[in-house]
């Protein structure tokens, strides 16, 4: 549910407020950079480029919520900025884009190209990656994982798990050099 001074920002923002349209767009820049951050590019696009094109979904987002709709606007910002950035991607680069928190077999996500060969190995490297990630990590690691690359920050983290700060901050570094080890052996 939305508090009534971010419900009031995004009616000003959408009645052309610049003033609260710059403010909702402070608020959110830490989401933005998450979700910059979450995207694994095979072929890299710079971070400035995707903070950038994450902020047009995020302005986007701003101009095209609901209040009524059952998403909070955190959640509706999160997919349109996510949106916008592969959606970016997919216009710059052939190579396939995958948001890393997709829990689901990466096999689904890879586009099929005019070599079937090629396909079906892209395919299987990334389901053996996706495997080995899920394989190394414990159900808590994988679940605190997910919530960090939907954009959570450690204090939403640390409210939904029921855990504190400092152990949502330890499983993430153990995460990451779990995933470094996998990445790089």
């Amino acid at each position: 549910m939305l508090d009534e001074s971010e419900l009031s920002l995004i009616n000003l923002a959408q009645n052309g407020d610049d003033s609260a349209r710059d403010e909702l767009l402070l608020e959110y820049a830490k989401l933005v950079r998450s979700i910059a951050r979450s995207i694994e590019v095979v072929n890299s696009m710079d971070y400035d480029d995707l903070f950038q094109v994450g902020n047009i979904g995020l302005l986007k987002a701003i101009s095209s919520y609901k209040p009524g709709s059952s998403a909070t606007f955190k959640t509706y910002a999160s997919h349109c900025i996510r949106n916008a950035i592969i959606d970016e991607l997919r216009k710059k680069s052939p190579l396939v884009t995958v948001p890393i928190e997709d829990a689901t077999p990466l096999i689904d996500k890879i586009p099929s190209s005019q070599n079937p060969e090629k396909d079906y190995i892209e395919k299987e490297t990334a389901d053996l990656l996706f495997d080995a990630i899920r394989a190394s990590l414990t159900d808590a690691e994988f679940e605190v994982l997910k919530f960090y690359l939907d954009g959570l920050s450690y204090a939403e983290i640390s409210y939904e798990l029921n855990l504190e700060k400092k152990k949502v901050d330890n499983t993430l570094y153990a995460v990451k050099n779990k995933v470094k080890k996998i990445i790089r052996p």
